[in-house]
């Protein structure tokens, strides 16, 4: 296998990274057929809360600081941001649990769910620290090129996830499919940190006033991207939250079942290719070459591979979802049709976006995610009832977002690359 791989640095990475990716993308799709007939759409609905509680909820919980680990202008900058952006996750965990202790019974009322169902909520302050914690983790393995590494957490995290899932299934043990999302998550956090101690990281002899003075040095993360990020996700949920307030369970289920199923390739390949893209941007805005070409190459490979994923889903979308998830799931299959348009846009210029943070431009991201999150409620408040309508409007929203994200990328791109020095054009 050594053998095989490019000798370029940058491609060896990229074949690591996505054969990394594969084996992760195969496990959850692989089980699919079990767990589409072991849970049921409401057993997903149950779930997708979880995961969309803890997604929200973790954007903001370490204050955006451990974006700034894979971009610190050194190593010793890059671990006091990451220790002082586990300090921060892990305060805000601690706040959340005690505001489910005071208030647990109005956290049941406003999300309309019963109280006996509810016991997923107290799983969210601890899982909302796994998840934070695991992005400063994974930007400080990204900053390090341990590819490697990441490529296994991947796998791990997703065998371990889907093995327990089953396992709860089989017993079943009472919302055995969010039991096994939470320990995915731990699963998540522990394999981070063992790839964190071999690539030499580790937490001893930090200085808190050195810690305080990176943390002030990279302000402008919280300051410029903590509201539009956590505007940008929650743009990401809203259908799903619209979706569960106006519908049956059934029908947020199969919602969710589907968004899951489209939302794999944008979860783990689409993202492992923008991890070794943001370290090569990085490197190459620290050595002052063009980047244009760069996101371009990545662009046309994305979007082949995104033609194909909408080939599938428009024309056999129904049927692969009753061949492999079961009769229950014919709703979903009809929806994926449709939605594949939206999720395709996402997975090819998701990944390009690094490119902000590369080059530090989270105040002009910042403006599209204001614009995504106005846009996005607008549709949910506008769309009526009716499912199917609701999902033809919010597709054509995004694919339109998306034409525009893709257009400030290139933009960037192509300014930065025209105030370069000539000889560096040249050289690259």
């Amino acid at each position: 296998m050594k053998r095989l791989l490019p000798k370029s640095e940058y491609a060896r990475n990229s074949v690591i990274s996505i054969l990394g990716v594969g084996v992760a993308s195969a496990i959850p799709i692989l089980l699919q057929p079990i767990l589409g007939r072991m849970y049921t759409p409401e057993d997903f609905n149950t779930m997708g809360l979880f995961v969309t509680t803890v997604s929200i909820l973790s954007v903001v919980a370490n204050l955006r600081y451990a974006q700034a680990v894979a971009v610190a202008d050194t190593d010793e900058e890059a671990r006091n941001i990451l220790i002082g952006s586990f300090w921060l996750s892990a305060v805000f965990s601690l706040l959340l649990f005690i505001l489910l202790l005071v208030f647990f019974n109005q956290f049941c009322f406003w999300l309309d769910i019963p109280v006996q169902g509810a016991f997923w909520l107290w799983l969210v302050p601890l899982s909302t620290f796994f998840m934070s914690a695991s992005v400063g983790l994974n930007s400080w393995l990204n900053r390090k090129k341990f590819f490697k590494g990441m490529a296994y957490n991947k796998s791990i995290r997703r065998g371990g996830e889907g093995f327990l899932q089953v396992l709860f299934g089989k017993l079943k043990i009472f919302g055995g499919l969010t039991w096994g999302t939470f320990a995915g998550d731990f699963i998540n956090m522990f394999v981070h940190l063992i790839q964190f101690r071999k690539s030499e990281g580790n937490f001893r002899k930090f200085n808190l006033l050195s810690l305080k003075s990176e943390l002030k040095k990279y302000g402008h993360f919280p300051k410029h991207n903590l509201i539009p990020a956590l505007l940008d996700t929650a743009s990401l949920y809203l259908p799903f939250i619209f979706v569960n307030s106006f519908f049956d369970d059934d029908t947020s289920g199969q919602f969710f079942q589907c968004t899951n199923v489209l939302a794999l390739p944008l979860a783990l390949i689409s993202m492992a290719i923008s991890q070794v893209l943001l370290q090569k941007l990085t490197e190459n805005k620290q050595k002052n070459k063009p980047v244009l070409s760069i996101i371009l190459r990545h662009f046309w490979v994305l979007a082949a591979m995104a033609i194909v994923g909408i080939v599938t889903f428009f024309f056999f979308g129904e049927e692969l979802f009753i061949l492999f998830l079961g009769n229950q799931w014919e709703y979903a299959g009809q929806m994926s049709s449709l939605l594949v348009f939206a999720y395709a846009m996402k997975f090819t210029i998701t990944p390009l976006s690094v490119i902000f943070f590369s080059h530090q431009k989270l105040k002009t991201v910042s403006y599209w995610q204001y614009l995504r999150f106005a846009v996005v409620l607008a549709v949910c408040s506008l769309s009526g009832h009716d499912i199917m309508t609701f999902i033809i409007l919010n597709v054509c929203t995004e694919v339109i977002l998306y034409l525009i994200y893709l257009y400030m990328i290139v933009y960037l791109a192509n300014n930065y690359d025209n105030n370069l020095n000539p000889q560096n054009l040249k050289n690259d």
